[in-house]
């Protein structure tokens, strides 16, 4: 079910200018990571479907961020 835009942001305090405003902007640094990092993550589960410890010690060192804490 969709809502008009007026009625949506009246229900949750955002002007119509403003949710336009957001829907035209670039992703944000932290969402662009994590897109990023889904991507990584995604193709070392297809590599290492059975070794999750090597996969593991491996990310790790490859995305540069903790992977599996």
């Amino acid at each position: 079910m969709m809502f008009p835009v007026a009625v949506m942001g009246n229900g949750l305090s955002v002007s119509r200018s403003g949710f336009y405003d957001w829907r035209g902007r670039e992703p944000s640094a932290r969402a662009q990571e994590n897109e990023r990092l889904k991507v990584a993550i995604r193709a070392a589960r297809a590599k290492w479907a059975s070794g999750a410890a090597d996969a593991q010690i491996e990310g790790n060192d490859q995305l540069g961020a903790a992977v599996g804490h």
